[in-house]
């Protein structure tokens, strides 16, 4: 084994043990069985169909809601920083939301596969605890 992945071995090992003691500080043990389908429903996906509309943000409107020719040059002003506000982030903000968006769906459908692929097996073996009887 060469030294480099003799290294990340040995980095995998100090992280894991670092996760363990983690998990016992928070009185979790690993041997216990976690729900991990429980959690990802309750928890991630929830989160990641949240996160998945992160533009909405940018396109609120900066008003100041003063009339007079002070609050309309207010609002023009406030208008034109917004617009050069918006060009600047919203490049970035787009991939982070196709990025958000993509998590979600392959998330989503990695998880109902998954579910699928569980039931289908509870059938065959409930078929085979049948045949074997």
């Amino acid at each position: 084994m060469s030294n480099s992945k003799l290294e990340s071995v040995v980095r995998g090992e100090q992280l894991l043990d670092r996760v363990r003691q983690v998990l016992k500080k928070e009185g979790l043990s690993t041997q216990d069985k976690v729900e991990l389908e429980n959690e990802v429903e309750t928890y991630l996906l929830p989160a990641l169909d949240k996160f998945r509309d992160a533009g909405r943000f940018i396109y609120e409107p900066f008003l100041f809601e003063k009339s007079g020719i002070i609050g309309k040059l207010k609002n023009l002003t406030l208008g034109k920083i917004g617009n050069v506000a918006r060009n600047v982030v919203e490049k970035s903000v787009m991939r982070q939301q196709k990025f958000n968006d993509n998590s979600y769906t392959l998330l989503m459908h990695l998880y109902n596969e998954n579910r699928d692929l569980k039931e289908r097996l509870d059938k065959l073996e409930g078929k085979h605890k049948d045949e074997s009887k």
